[in-house]
């Protein structure tokens, strides 16, 4: 579902519409509490509301199952929200505009009580690239 291999970046994703910044739907973010992890795969718990400035980092949610984006989305989003799930190329695309703007992390099925894995972003994306590039090179050498 989601590793370190674009072909495994197939996580269900929630989309907000946001009419304030033109219309445009983004993607909905999760809250880390305490400190991000240095490397992928640990486990956090979610920003308590009253968590100071500085004290909680955004995160991508990702879902490893409809029905838990369905169920997150009708709990903490707006009516207008959606689940979708990309394929692949699309996925890393929105994970480098998210990288772009600033958001480090995604979370895999975040709820209330916390999120079942946190990956840091940078590293799935050079794992993408990698893996693009050994493509590329595979479609060369079959040319």
């Amino acid at each position: 579902m989601l590793a370190n291999s674009p072909q495994e970046l197939l996580p269900w994703i929630i989309l907000e519409h946001r009419p304030p910044t033109g219309g445009a739907a983004e993607v909905v973010l999760w809250q880390l509490a305490a400190s991000p992890p240095a490397s992928a795969g640990q486990a956090l718990q979610s920003a308590p509301a009253a968590a100071a400035p500085g004290d909680a980092f955004p995160a991508i949610a990702l879902f490893s199952q409809s029905s838990a984006a369905d169920e997150y989305r009708q709990q903490h989003c707006s009516a207008d929200a959606r689940v979708v799930r990309l394929d692949s190329l699309q996925t890393v695309r929105l994970l480098v505009a998210a990288y772009q703007q600033g958001v480090r992390y995604a979370a895999l099925d975040p709820s209330p009580l916390g999120t079942r894995q946190v990956f840091v972003l940078r590293q799935v994306l050079v794992a993408a690239q990698r893996e693009l590039a050994a493509l590329k090179s595979a479609e060369r050498s079959n040319q």
